[in-house]
């Protein structure tokens, strides 16, 4: 069995077999044949960050070929360092490339370079132009290019939408956009027709069999004022209180509520006690320390524990807000630990 060696270039990945024998490596002149030519990316400031890309190319010739990664003037955009080997691309076998950029910071502005691979074959220096769009706030994108994975976007309807893996995801009310305390209306793009391309998934509601598109439920732990019913969301469910008393032992407070839909989500029973630990995804200060309930779906232990921050910075990078935050109470204290949370980043969960 061949090793397969990987090559890092900071979002940069290639994928090759070893070098062969000096005698398989000969001087004759050889072909790739490339999935695609070039690798565009497309940000604007305040958006999504650029997906990565890949393409394959490949040694279409019946003999091994020796070539280099070579990348003139690199910018910081791009990446820092790579692989100057020199390597082999075997004959017929798909070699990975994939590109990933870093628009942080960068002013309005195309900024572009490329990747040569060098070698003894008829193309070389093949020629891999690397373009990278910057635009300013509320500039739309190109019609034919979605937005970037973690985008908000906004539909001429009004409805904003989450795109996420090659689909839009909508949002049901203002309160569910806004339980995600990262979320900001100035930062929701302008939908393109690429955008609206995509399809809605279709989920199961939980606990039942009912097909319905995937909505994106508050977060985890957020109270949703539903038409003056208070819900707590926890792992897709809707759970209501039995009286007031439990709702305010529990430390939450009415004014906290968001107005939302929670239609389309199932019900449990309500909370009828306080001498519980909170609800799944309820951010809780156990003596100086902010941790996360987490749910046995998500624990995998079949029982909740708790997931702590090990910064400030870790927390507010989930948009976690002061009054989100409630005094832990003795079941929460008796909960495991589960690790810790780590910051959150544009490929993370929406839940920490």
């Amino acid at each position: 069995m061949k090793k397969i060696i990987f090559l890092s270039l900071l979002g940069l990945s290639l994928a090759v077999a070893p070098a062969l024998s000096a005698q398989a490596s000969s001087s004759a002149l050889h072909s790739f044949s490339l999935s695609q030519s070039s690798f565009t990316f497309y940000y604007v400031q305040g958006g999504g960050l650029p997906t990565n890309q890949s393409m394959t190319f490949t040694n279409i010739t019946d003999t091994s070929i020796p070539f280099n990664i070579n990348i003139n003037n690199q910018p910081k955009w791009l990446n820092e360092s790579y692989n100057t080997s020199q390597m082999m691309a075997e004959p017929n076998v798909p070699n990975g490339l994939g590109a990933a950029v870093d628009p942080a910071g960068l002013a309005p502005e195309v900024y572009s370079t490329a990747i040569f691979l060098t070698g003894n074959f008829s193309e070389s220096p093949l020629f891999i132009p690397i373009t990278l769009s910057v635009s300013a706030a509320g500039t739309a994108l190109p019609a034919n290019v979605t937005h970037p994975d973690g985008t908000n976007v906004k539909s001429v309807d009004g409805t904003v939408y989450r795109i996420s893996g090659g689909a839009r995801y909508p949002y049901t009310s203002a309160g569910a956009f806004l339980s995600y305390g990262y979320n900001s209306w100035a930062d929701v793009q302008i939908a393109n027709a690429a955008d609206m391309a995509l399809s809605i998934p279709t989920c199961t509601k939980s606990g039942t069999d009912t097909q319905q598109p995937c909505y994106i439920v508050p977060r985890d732990g957020s109270l949703i004022n539903d038409n003056g019913t208070i819900y707590i969301i926890t792992d897709n469910y809707r759970i209501g209180f039995a009286t007031a008393p439990v709702f305010i032992n529990l430390g939450y407070s009415f004014t906290d509520a968001l107005p939302g839909d929670t239609s389309f989500l199932t019900a449990l029973a309500p909370l009828n006690t306080d001498q519980m630990a909170h609800p799944s995804g309820t951010v809780i200060n156990d003596n100086g320390t902010i941790c996360v309930i987490a749910s046995p779906f998500r624990t995998g232990t079949g029982s909740s524990n708790k997931k702590c921050f090990s910064s400030l910075a870790d927390m507010n990078s989930w948009g976690i807000r002061n009054y989100e935050i409630l005094p832990a109470n003795n079941f929460d204290r008796q909960l495991p630990m589960g690790g810790v949370v780590p910051a959150r980043t544009a490929t993370s969960m929406m839940n920490p």
